[in-house]
């Protein structure tokens, strides 16, 4: 778990430099026209969760632009609510059509790809922040996988049912010192 928390804490922190130095007035403009208003903002989360079969990316793409400023934070809470619905619609493509792209796949070709990247290109060019972002987004896939097995593992492996007296008592003590505070 702890290796996918750093592996996906690492991916985001690629994600978010490749994003402060690929992002020009362009760029900007475009997600800015896209997520002017409320609707614009639940629209484009809605189509880019359905595009990319996964809430937790674009929730966290969606963080890394707040975090480069390149997204304000209300256009942003919309693309969230937007990357809610298209789960939802994402659930309902697999139904009708009856088959999902499993975006892990790619997952270490983009880890391969960007790193090999950042190794070649110069860190001050436009192909090496491509490079980081291609890299990061890999990796934070990777993470998601890695800390996604291991809750399995233990979830499988785990009687929950025997911390239940301590878990009482722990809470209860945690009450009072709150409490006291």
């Amino acid at each position: 778990f702890m290796a996918g928390l750093g592996l996906f804490l690492f991916g985001m922190s690629l994600v978010e430099n490749g994003l402060k130095f690929i992002a020009g007035r362009p760029f900007k403009l475009f997600l800015r026209n896209y997520t002017k208003n409320i609707y614009g903002s639940i629209f484009s989360g809605t189509i880019a969760t359905a595009a990319l079969q996964s809430s937790s990316v674009v929730i966290l793409m969606t963080m890394a632009f707040v975090g480069a400023g390149i997204l304000q934070l209300q256009h942003a809470l919309g693309i969230i609510i937007g990357s809610n619905l298209g789960t939802t619609m994402t659930g309902w493509i697999v139904t009708l059509i009856g088959f999902k792209i499993n975006i892990g796949h790619f997952t270490l070709p983009m880890i391969a790809f960007g790193t090999i990247g950042l190794v070649f290109f110069k860190p001050s060019s436009k192909k090496y922040a491509w490079a980081q972002l291609i890299a990061g987004i890999g990796l934070l896939f990777f993470g998601l996988s890695f800390m996604k097995e291991s809750v399995i593992h233990l979830a499988q492996n785990c009687d929950v049912q025997s911390f239940s007296q301590q878990t009482k008592f722990i809470f209860l003590l945690l009450g009072f010192f709150i409490t006291a505070i």
